[in-house]
């Protein structure tokens, strides 16, 4: 069976056309892909409304070193499907880690409840 992060990621390529790598992408891949993204499925966790619920961050960030962009509206709505709660978004400038690329990054903040009884 399919986890929920495997159809996220799925979905992401359905719908952008670019690859999609956990954080732990080599240098070679981030060379060998101008525009693509990044995942953390598991990361911080923040208490939610109330006592028994938390939320975890669902982190995508799409990185491109050509100028590329994607229709962001499109992507947060398709990924609510997922039971992933949106956030905000955050844009910066910089290198692609350990190359020359100046590239521009879109990160993606979203959230998954997590409900313990």
């Amino acid at each position: 069976m399919e986890s929920n992060t495997q159809a996220v990621v799925k979905k992401i390529i359905e719908i952008t056309g670019y690859p999609v790598f956990k954080t732990d992408i080599t240098r070679d891949e981030a060379l060998a892909n101008p525009s693509f993204f990044v995942y953390e499925d598991k990361g911080d966790i923040t208490q939610g409304g109330n006592g028994n619920q938390f939320l975890m961050e669902f982190i995508i960030s799409f990185i491109t070193t050509e100028d590329a962009s994607v229709d962001e509206i499109e992507l947060i709505l398709a990924l609510r499907y997922f039971g992933l709660i949106f956030n905000r978004t955050e844009t910066e400038h910089g290198r692609v880690a350990n190359t020359e690329s100046e590239a521009k990054m879109v990160t993606f903040n979203f959230h998954v409840p997590l409900i313990y009884c």
